[in-house]
């Protein structure tokens, strides 16, 4: 990571105090709710009911998946976060799942440990081109052999994409359905894109206005599916065996 990233991401609860999710016990409930909705809407058709999964999150910010995946009966979690702060917060919440402060490629490169799914979300536009091949590539060699890696990054085909890719300063690269595959065929035999509205709750007045804004895109010439249009993120799920880890 470059000198600048690692500044900002050592202090990020700091930085980006304005947007990131509070540290009061209500926030947290909060945030935790969501990622839980997010995981059960957009997750947990890439995971079994087989609860003895060993699972890394890389970037687990103060812990809501993770304690989402707990929540769901998997017990052997491992999340890593550059920011300090952010993982007392997580240990003190959950003492079962094992946290440690760090870079996470950095920590793959110095272990010898396999995991059934390794996942990321919000990561890799934090890395420059170099950094995330080195990080897909990371990923497989710590795979077991029936693993996967999920990964969530913002889609760049989202009608506030250029916003998204420019608001933060340590975004390095953007992500499409196609550069996603690009990055993840040379390693893996099977990849399942989908995409994560997280503005799940949209009523049908919104639902309709949306649906009339890609109409017209779409008529202008922009032929990309309303789903892509309107989706903040894009999950891949890459494996060599199957498409859900059993």
């Amino acid at each position: 990571m470059n000198s600048h990233g690692k500044i900002l991401f050592e202090n990020y609860d700091k930085v980006r105090a304005d947007l990131w999710q509070g540290k009061s016990e209500t926030e947290l409930h909060k945030y935790e709710k969501h990622m839980g909705e997010i995981y059960k809407r957009y997750y947990k058709k890439y995971f079994s009911s087989y609860k003895n999964l060993k699972i890394l999150e890389i970037g687990c910010s103060t812990g809501g998946m993770l304690q989402a995946l707990y929540k769901d009966g998997f017990r052997y979690l491992t999340g890593i976060d550059m920011c300090k702060s952010n993982v007392q917060i997580a240990k003190k919440r959950n003492r079962n799942i094992r946290y440690i402060v760090g870079d996470g490629i950095e920590f793959l490169k110095s272990s010898s440990e396999k995991y059934d799914i390794i996942y990321s979300r919000a990561v890799l536009e934090h890395m420059d081109k170099e950094d995330v091949m080195e990080a897909v590539r990371e990923m497989k060699k710590h795979c077991s052999d029936r693993g996967g890696v999920l990964i969530d990054v913002p889609n760049m085909d989202w009608i506030w994409a250029s916003h998204e890719r420019y608001m933060d300063f340590t975004h390095e690269c953007g992500f499409t359905e196609e550069s996603l595959i690009e990055i993840l065929k040379p390693h893996f035999k099977n990849i399942q894109i989908s995409y994560e509205d997280t503005s799940y709750n949209t009523n049908i007045k919104k639902r309709i206005a949306r649906y009339v804004l890609w109409r017209l895109y779409h008529d202008g010439g922009i032929g990309i599916s309303c789903e892509r249009m309107w989706a903040q993120d894009i999950v891949a799920f890459a494996s060599d065996s199957c498409l859900k880890i059993r």
